[in-house]
């Protein structure tokens, strides 16, 4: 072995090789020398039909980092190395493949992926006989959720995987998911594109989308391993179109909490570069991150913004936007890891068809205005956010007064109730002051109501049938504010 801190070792006892030129320990180009006279030595034994030695493999460690813009002599050394017949072989340990495109055929590439459920498995079989007595929980948790605690390492090394162990064990003297996906952060961060979301909601933060809510619970169970044995495929991911507002990013956030994964957004913005084939190289980087740390969760806000340039993308960027949105169509027809992909959208125009096609996704779904049933709904969850008794207030009047309003709009209005108590000594606000704020500015509808309708046309069809997506907002039959949101809404006095 060699590297160049401690020169040429002897690789089964880590003994100083004893050798003439005394170089051969520091210089890159000397130690290169040494193998190829080695090599030399080996091909004259060869042509002489004498017996020659088992052979030698030369491991070189940190040589990766002369090969990027490596010296002429190193080049040439290498290629005369590749031309000579011998039984040494050259081995280099790299974390990435770097190494001029002359010498590319030259190697021989091996890639080392992280490490499988089994070598996770045995590596907390050794640490479980040696958890200390006085965790006896920690114990008895490894035996019964050991499914839970090796995805939740998946995408570390061993290295890695064992200090969460350790980190969590001291933590919080048990094994707990939450402390274990903290080392995952790490990971994600260090790509620079994935951003690694905390999550900050639940479903029950989250009114009038009961149908899409119920259908992400079902998929959820599909993530264990027995349901494969069972024959159900991995959920491929969803898509989530909606008028803005409507909670699409928020359950991107909740889906996180219910599912117990990690949550990656993919920004788009960072894939993009300026230097000739770094962008692909980006996304496919980025996607590889994500499938070595699944299960995860990987959201894409507002796709139809990332890839609105590819029917342009051959005269705009010399086809750029088009290879990097190729990659990831790829990758999301034919991914065998759990990687659940959910993205959102606001205008479909903009969304390619080849992107919503059959087997991208599982499901298309279609957040709509909330109708009266469904704004009581989200009004009683938004005041449990802000720390209040929706008994206190008439849910039904503000329902009411919140005609053509999203939820992000009723929850302004709550927010400038507060603000008016605040102000006013700290006085908490009543159903009078939110009726009151929300009529102060309208909804975003009544500005674009044409776009709203003619989105409504496409996911639900014209009298909500044989439309492209499935309604999210559950809707109560008998309900009186049924007929709302077929077509265009009914502004209601």
């Amino acid at each position: 072995t060699w590297d160049c801190s401690r020169g040429l070792r002897d690789g089964l006892n880590g003994d100083k090789v004893s050798v003439e030129d005394s170089e051969v320990h520091e210089s890159p180009i000397a130690i290169l020398s040494h193998i190829i006279d080695h090599a030399d030595s080996d091909y004259e034994k060869i042509n002489a039909k004498t017996s020659i030695n088992d052979g030698h493999i030369y491991l070189l460690c940190d040589f990766h980092n002369f090969l990027k813009d490596p010296a002429p002599q190193i080049e040439r050394k290498l290629k005369q190395f590749s031309q000579t017949v011998s039984v040494c072989v050259i081995v280099i340990v790299a974390p990435a493949f770097e190494c001029p495109s002359s010498l590319e055929k030259e190697f021989t590439l091996i890639d080392f992926p992280f490490p499988s459920k089994s070598e996770i498995e045995a590596a907390l079989d050794k640490i479980i006989p040696e958890i200390p007595p006085e965790y006896p929980n920690a114990t008895e948790y490894a035996k019964t959720n050991k499914e839970d605690i090796i995805n939740a390492v998946k995408g570390l090394t061993l290295v890695e995987a064992e200090n969460a162990f350790a980190k969590t064990l001291v933590k919080d003297k048990n094994f707990h998911i939450p402390t274990i996906l903290e080392e995952k952060q790490q990971v994600i961060r260090k790509s620079g594109i994935l951003e690694y979301r905390e999550s900050k909601f639940t479903m029950d933060d989250i009114g009038g989308i009961d149908t899409l809510k119920e259908w992400l619970m079902i998929r959820k169970l599909a993530f264990k391993e027995d349901a494969a044995q069972f024959g159900l495929p991995a959920p491929k991911g969803v898509l989530l179109v909606g008028c803005p507002g409507t909670g699409k990013s928020m359950t991107c956030d909740a889906l996180a909490t219910i599912y117990d994964m990690p949550l990656l957004r993919l920004d788009f913005g960072a894939i993009f570069s300026s230097h000739v084939g770094e962008s692909e190289a980006n996304v496919r980087r980025c996607l590889a991150t994500a499938e070595a740390i699944s299960p995860a969760i990987l959201w894409i806000d507002e796709v139809e913004k990332g890839i609105s340039g590819v029917a342009s993308s051959n005269q705009s960027d010399g086809g750029t936007t088009s290879r990097v949105f190729g990659t990831l169509l790829t990758w999301m027809q034919d991914k065998n890891a759990p990687v659940f992909v959910i993205c959102t959208a606001n205008d479909v125009l903009g969304i390619p068809p080849e992107f919503m096609r059959a087997g991208r996704f599982d499901e298309i779904f279609f957040l709509d205005l909330p109708d009266e049933d469904q704004r009581v709904e989200v009004a009683e969850k938004l005041i449990l956010r802000k720390k209040r008794d929706p008994k206190n207030f008439d849910l039904l009047a503000i329902a009411k007064a919140s005609v053509n309003y999203s939820p992000a709009e009723i929850e302004k209005g709550i927010d400038n109730a507060l603000f008016v108590g605040y102000s006013q000594g700290k006085r908490e606000p009543n159903t009078e002051d939110i009726v009151s704020e929300l009529k102060k500015f309208p909804p975003l509808f009544d500005s674009r109501r044409d776009e709203i309708a003619g989105l409504r046309a496409w996911a639900l069809g014209p009298k909500n049938e044989g439309g492209r997506a499935m309604r999210a907002n559950s809707v109560k039959k008998g309900s009186k504010s049924q007929k709302k949101i077929v077509g265009a809404p009914v502004k209601i006095d």
